[in-house]
């Protein structure tokens, strides 16, 4: 199973050369409703990131009622960046079990801000040491971002992703923000965790959210 380094180096391979279309299978794009993709954007542009991703989930979901929610994901094109609204490759990825040999259904936005284009299947698996995802994410980005950075990690990400791991304590278990530092070379965390219910933030060396140093902010 790819470790959470290899998706995110995936991701950003995918932006540079178009990967996804090598692993997606040759006719794999589905059909979503026409009112996700071809509707009109007016309105859509003042929806915040938690309610253009829950909209999108609750209408994959009602058209493909057997897959599951795993990751949210958004990687920036242009660098490293300390403003989440600039990271501008976003993603969902929902395992599929009726749609064999893929197994995994994407289902990405378009340029224009909640404008989600069709999804399609790939043969990438979802993350074994992750929970299904709940339609609704319970924190917001620029709130999850304000927790990072009044914990102290000011620097800047190249993406984050959302998911829930496996393993977490019960006093902590729940999704979690997962913010892919700029300057770990520098000693710096790789990663910076928020969890979405309680807000606390976790910084790691090791991309994952179930130990490190904790704050409270």
């Amino acid at each position: 199973m790819p470790s959470f380094s290899t998706i995110l180096l995936w991701l950003l391979a995918t932006n540079q050369t178009q990967a996804a279309s090598v692993i997606s299978q040759p006719g794999t794009n589905l059909s979503l409703h026409s009112s996700t993709n071809t509707s009109s954007s007016s309105g859509l542009s003042t929806l915040s990131f938690q309610q253009t991703v829950y909209r999108t989930v609750v209408h994959t979901l009602a058209r493909y009622p057997l897959a599951s929610l795993y990751e949210i994901e958004a990687v920036s094109t242009t660098g490293a960046t300390t403003d989440p609204y600039l990271l501008n490759d976003i993603r969902l990825i929902f395992a599929i079990p009726d749609h064999a040999p893929n197994t995994t259904l994407i289902v990405e936005m378009s340029d224009v801000w909640g404008i989600w284009q069709e999804p399609r299947l790939s043969i990438l698996q979802v993350q074994s040491r992750e929970k299904v995802m709940p339609r609704w994410v319970d924190m917001d980005i620029d709130v999850a971002n304000d927790h990072k950075e009044r914990a102290g990690f000011m620097g800047p990400y190249w993406s984050f992703i959302i998911c829930w791991p496996v393993g977490l304590p019960p006093e902590r278990d729940q999704p979690m923000y997962m913010f892919q530092m700029e300057d770990e070379s520098r000693g710096y965390p790789e990663t910076v965790c928020v969890g979405t219910r309680d807000g606390r933030v976790t910084a790691t060396y090791n991309h994952s959210c179930d130990e490190g140093v904790v704050s409270e902010a």
